[in-house]
């Protein structure tokens, strides 16, 4: 399977997909923990 990577902000995320990150990151670091796994994980030079 091949994925595609679109956006890593979580606020143009629909309802349901910022749910889901807001469950696998806690709510109160939602945003930063998703900053840091989008930005450090996904970076290819």
């Amino acid at each position: 399977m091949i994925y595609t990577i679109t956006t890593g902000q979580l606020e143009k995320g629909t309802g349901k997909q910022q749910a889901a990150f807001i469950q696998i990151f806690e709510a109160e670091n939602a945003q930063y923990r998703l900053d840091l796994y989008f930005h450090w994980y996904n970076y290819r030079a």
